[in-house]
């Protein structure tokens, strides 16, 4: 599937590469291996600043459906150079004059940044869920080999190499345009359908459905707050060469850690149980990170690593949720909003670990913590409860489903006046079987199959067998309004 993807999706190494870029440029500030990191550099006001910048933009995109600013390459320039001009002033940290333009300077790279990362989740909307799945994931992996390979250059070539960064998620960002293809090989054509698969979406039809749905969003968001109170704990450690590049290295090794559960995901976990793998992750890792944080002094690549491992993660998901929800909004929208209350949640633990008593906080921190770890269990056992009444309905149901499929066909084969071998063929092809095993089950050439096949896709205005099973499915919702509709007998 893997060859297929970069087979079938034009010029996804430019894709890949911007974005792993812009995955460090959101990241620059915590880079040991070019600057020291201090804790007055995560200050709250610049991300409140951030997350009301969103907000902004996510008005406008739930006001208006069809919304895609970074079609315009003009947006796209604007972003980028944005985005290369406030990183370089962040990086040049020490040579602002005063600490009112550090902070202009600090808020202005954490809307650019954001808005890059953000636009570029934008464009890979219409590659399709699974395929921009992977450019996370590849991308995930790439951005942690650089952060592998700055831990053992010196500090004037990582100086260069971080300046560079932006450089390169934003030329690509403004040269790239998503497109896809698909193979007229038989043989290509199930990994194909594979590649386009959708991922299951939320239900909203009850307050039930739409508090779940938020809620295994939310969770793990609001539980990474906390770490603000332990973020600073490997701090003191960078004064020794040796420890930064322990630093630096245990943040790349996070950093594959999540590439490499990512790329899983998709190969392995593309069904309804994709926000639970998400759920029973995040939540329960986190507890590890918090007793790492406790003993920092030994504990502390282990720590690191996590914390790293839990956000990329985390951002994978988030960058999930525009094919999450209803195609009736913005699929921008619920990218927005999660990635506003992630940062709101930092920025607010961060506030409050400033001003409260360190007792007080670590209480607050500690329900938190808990609170979200509870309702995540929770929430991960109604899913599954779910997911297993589906599964014995479906296995019950098997059989109703093959009269549905063959209810489907007939009436395709009645709307579209297909002859008496192209339905039976339909039928075939419904039950997703290919042109190899059709031939063998009718006794007849392959080729003559494939005519078949040429003629069934030209009459129902299809172009592979993805669009045959989308087709179907629209079909088997018409028919059952219609059966509902009948009499009882």
């Amino acid at each position: 599937m893997i060859k297929r993807f970069f087979a079938t999706t034009p010029r996804v190494g430019l894709a890949i590469a911007g974005f792993a870029c812009a995955l460090l440029v959101l990241e620059i500030q915590r880079m040991p291996a070019v600057h020291p990191v201090t804790f007055s550099m995560f200050a709250p006001m610049p991300y409140f600043i951030e997350v009301a910048v969103i907000l902004v933009l996510a008005v406008l995109y739930g006001k208006k459906r069809t919304l895609r600013l970074s079609s315009s390459r003009i947006v796209r320039t604007v972003v980028a150079l944005g985005a290369l001009v406030c990183t370089l002033l962040v990086v040049s940290n020490g040579a602002l004059p005063g600490e009112a333009a550090v902070l202009v300077a600090q808020s202005l790279y954490r809307i650019c940044s954001a808005c890059l990362l953000i636009f570029w989740g934008e464009r890979f909307v219409e590659l399709g869920a699974r395929r921009a799945a992977f450019v996370f994931a590849f991308a995930c992996l790439s951005s942690g080999a650089i952060t592998l390979v700055l831990s053992v250059l010196d500090k004037s070539l990582s100086y260069l190499a971080v300046c560079a960064l932006p450089i390169v998620a934003g030329a690509c960002f403004v040269l790239y345009e998503p497109k896809t293809t698909q193979s007229d090989d038989e043989a290509h054509r199930s990994v194909d359908s594979e590649l386009s698969q959708y991922l299951p979406r939320f239900s909203s039809e009850s307050k039930k459905q739409v508090f779940v749905a938020f809620g295994l969003i939310a969770l793990p968001l609001l539980c990474r707050g906390p770490f603000v109170s332990i973020q600073s704990a490997w701090m003191p450690f960078q004064g020794d060469y040796l420890v930064s590049f322990l630093i630096q290295l245990s943040i790349g090794c996070g950093v594959i850690v999540a590439g490499i559960v990512a790329l899983l995901v998709v190969l392995r976990v593309w069904n309804r149980n994709f926000v639970l793998v998400f759920e029973l992750f995040v939540l329960p890792i986190t507890f590890l990170a918090f007793y790492a944080s406790q003993a920092s002094a030994d504990l502390w690549f282990i720590y690191l690593l996590i914390v790293d491992a839990t956000y990329k993660v985390t951002l994978f998901y988030l960058f999930a949720t525009p094919f999450l929800f209803s195609e009736t909004r913005n699929p921008l929208l619920p990218l927005l909003l999660s990635f506003a209350l992630m940062i709101f949640s930092r920025a607010a633990f961060s506030a409050l670990y400033a001003v409260l008593p360190p007792a007080v906080f670590a209480a607050i921190a500690s329900v938190i913590v808990l609170v979200t770890f509870i309702g995540g269990g929770v929430l991960a056992f109604l899913v599954i409860q779910k997911n297993t009444a589906t599964s014995r309905f479906d296995s019950d149901g098997a059989k109703a489903d093959r009269e549905d499929v063959s209810d489907s066909c007939a009436v395709l084969a009645k709307r579209f006046g297909l002859t008496a071998r192209e339905e039976e063929i339909l039928g075939l092809l419904a039950q997703k079987y290919h042109a190899p095993y059709i031939a063998k089950k009718l006794v007849v050439s392959q080729s003559t199959v494939k005519t078949h096949m040429r003629n069934l896709y030209a009459k129902l205005d299809v172009h592979s067998q993805a669009e045959l099973y989308l087709l179907l499915d629209r079909v088997g919702g018409e028919v059952e309004v219609l059966d509902a509709g009948k009499p009882a007998s």
